[in-house]
């Protein structure tokens, strides 16, 4: 298989892993509330004392430990998911075996077959059923 169209089935197989086993986003509404410098008709144009102090501050947390911002948890989990979609690709399109069962948890699966020059990629979702795919099989003389 040339090598552009593997790693766009790699790609296709790694999305359809992650849409499988990823919660769904969740976004809060954005509001702007913008700071005029108009609405101070007093304030000295060359002081930002008087802006500065009309923005709420953010209160202090009283948290000892420094928060970095990273999600752990979501790291590791993507971290497996991303070894288990190479581990998965690399027995789809190689010659090692000509069918395959990957149980992905919670009734999810993929399974593939190499047949007549094909191979025959099926995604199995509980929820959304079925997705057979069809890969032509290219041989590299």
């Amino acid at each position: 298989m040339p090598s552009g169209q593997k790693i766009i089935w790699i790609i296709a197989v790694y999305l359809a892993v992650i849409f499988f086993q990823s919660p769904s986003a969740v976004a809060s509404p954005l509001v702007f509330q913008g700071q005029n410098a108009g609405l101070f008709p007093s304030a000295n144009p060359n002081s930002t004392a008087i802006l500065m102090n009309s923005v709420p501050k953010k209160k202090a947390t009283s948290s000892t430990t420094p928060s970095t911002g990273l999600n752990t948890s979501m790291l590791i989990q993507n971290a497996i998911i991303s070894n288990m979609n190479m581990k998965i690709t690399e027995a789809i399109f190689g010659n090692d075996h000509p069918s395959g069962n990957f149980d992905l948890g919670n009734g999810n699966s993929i399974s593939y077959l190499h047949s007549d020059g094909n191979i025959i990629i099926t995604i199995i979702n509980p929820n959304t059923g079925s997705t057979t795919i069809v890969v032509p099989e290219f041989i590299a003389e």
